[in-house]
């Protein structure tokens, strides 16, 4: 991959010059601008005060990376291609530069292209456009997109990078939610390089490393928009120049809106000048968080504990059997508040041991029409055990978090914030 040499506010400036041009809708506030923190990196900061609810954002549909846009851009070059209406909003540039990308381009039918989820296309595309250097339209929005760098805390990184040591001392939820991404990023590379090769482009078109960093930063930096063109609302996202600066806070800062005219952030909060601006994207747990972006929350009001193969372990195949057909086997959770519905079913299930699918008591609970009330002081009884054995589990790792390599810092960290989530449940069982 080739290294960027520009500075810092030589690429932002390069960005915002290819966003605000006289054939764009964009527009960018003049009272924010990008600015480095050590604390968060690089983010969206007020130079002035902003009141709540102004606009601060807008980004042209045709600036914003998706399905769409990259289908868009990848037929222009087949002259066999015929576009559905869907996708004649998008304002193409001219073609410019003919290469090697671009012969490939030119074979891609839009039958291919369409077989390809959102991420598979998005991560393809942005592979071969950052090859494609200062002959890729692109190129301003790509050369602002992290480095891997910025993810190497992410236990999803350490099982692709092969980090076994590091990776067995994660909590199992931790090890579970990272294989779960593993497992689909390998789907991902292999399907777009079986398209490739289909296409007899050569396999060095599509740098493993290279499409793993993209991978993350799509997963990383997309947000929700609806793609008429695909069928799976796992398709429906987007990534929006300049929009991407925007750090997560756990609580709504400012809100999204898409219309005919682009993609816009408004204002929900006052922000003073030199205050950074911030999105929540959702109510997610620092596991998920760590996994899926790279980072995680000093205090996180959202952290919980995932106990489902604790509670797995306790049933017979029957039960779990029971719990599929119903929909309730699996993701059993617990804050320092309650346990999740999905959990209370599966106690109340381990504890009855027949006859199942024609307990009154059962049905009661899966229906709302009983509380569970019967079943709450023997689930309470399996919870505590569960919960001091996992305990148990987890001080011994707790010194990790004052280890001088900051991954074990992390792994340290997510221990004990399940020590500290159990301590905080336990005492409420026990009161």
């Amino acid at each position: 991959m080739t290294v960027n040499t520009l500075s810092n506010e030589q690429r932002v400036e390069n960005l915002l010059q290819w966003l605000l041009n006289e054939h764009t809708k964009s527009v960018i506030s003049d009272k924010i601008n990008v600015q480095e923190s050590k604390e968060s990196g690089r983010g969206l900061y007020a130079k002035e005060d902003i009141n709540a609810h102004t606009p601060i954002i807008k980004i042209d549909h045709s600036y914003l990376l998706n399905f769409t846009t990259i289908v868009a851009h990848i037929s222009s070059w087949n002259p066999s291609s015929s576009l559905p209406d869907t996708y004649k909003h998008i304002k193409l540039p001219p073609k410019g530069k003919e290469d090697e990308v671009t012969d490939l381009y030119k074979k891609l039918t839009l039958n291919d292209l369409t077989r390809l989820s959102s991420f598979q296309i998005m991560a393809m595309f942005l592979v071969l456009e950052k090859s494609r250097g200062s002959d890729s339209w692109w190129e301003p929005f790509i050369n602002m997109l992290p480095l891997m760098d910025d993810f190497l805390r992410s236990p999803f990184i350490w099982k692709v990078q092969g980090k076994d040591d590091l990776f067995k001392q994660l909590p199992r939820s931790t090890r579970n939610h990272a294989t779960r991404m593993a497992t689909k990023f390998s789907n991902d590379y292999e399907t777009v390089l079986k398209l490739l090769k289909d296409q007899n482009a050569p396999e060095s078109m599509l740098p493993y490393d290279d499409f793993l960093l993209y991978w993350m930063c799509i997963n990383s930096r997309c947000l929700y928009m609806e793609m008429p063109q695909k069928k799976t609302t796992d398709d429906n996202f987007t990534m929006a120049p300049y929009v991407d600066f925007i750090n997560h806070s756990s609580t709504d800062q400012c809100v999204l809106k898409i219309d005919r005219s682009g993609f816009n952030v408004i204002t929900s909060n006052l922000y003073k000048q030199g205050e950074e601006l911030f999105l929540s994207y959702g109510p997610h747990s620092n596991e998920f968080l760590l996994c899926e972006y790279g980072f995680y929350l000093p205090r996180n009001e959202w952290n919980d504990l995932d106990i489902s193969d604790e509670i797995i372990d306790t049933l017979n195949p029957d039960q779990i059997d029971y719990l599929k057909e119903h929909h309730y086997f699996g993701d059993y959770t617990l804050n320092h508040e309650n346990v999740s519905f999905r959990t209370d079913v599966a106690l109340a299930v381990y504890q009855e041991k027949q006859n199942l699918h024609s307990n009154k008591r059962l049905n009661a609970l899966l229906n709302g029409v009983s509380d569970g009330s019967y079943y709450k002081r023997r689930s309470n009884q399996l919870l505590i055990r569960i919960l001091q054995k996992l305990k148990s589990k987890y001080e011994n790792f707790l010194p990790l978090e004052f280890n001088d390599d900051d991954d074990m810092k992390v792994v340290g960290v997510l221990h004990r914030e399940r020590v500290d989530l159990i301590d905080l449940y336990l005492e409420k069982l026990t009161q």
